[in-house]
């Protein structure tokens, strides 16, 4: 069952729900949607700096875009290294992030 419930940011990657929900079970997942129309948070433009600075590291280390990496990732053309694993990961956290 899904809920909405508004919460407050405490700083320091810290989110304080405004209501705790009685039937909220341990193992339970909480996905926090930022308001857009609000700046974001200072610990979530440092989490997507530090985001840009390991993708950047990558397109470095393998010369190549991350948009030409992921493409190709996709194809299969790359195989499953670790690295390629984690850099298709890292863009999908971005991506994620944008929205």
């Amino acid at each position: 069952m899904s809920k909405v419930i508004s919460a407050t940011y405490e700083g320091d990657r810290l989110i304080r729900l405004d209501e705790v929900p009685s039937d909220l079970e341990p193992s339970s997942c909480i996905l926090v949607l930022l308001n857009p129309d609000k700046e974001l948070p200072a610990a979530v433009r440092t989490g997507a700096d530090a985001l840009h600075e390991r993708l950047n590291a990558f397109e470095k280390q393998y010369a190549m875009e991350s948009g030409d990496f992921y493409e190709r990732y996709q194809r299969g053309e790359l195989g499953d290294e670790r690295d390629f694993v984690v850099w298709a990961g890292l863009l999908q956290i971005l991506e994620r992030m944008r929205k």
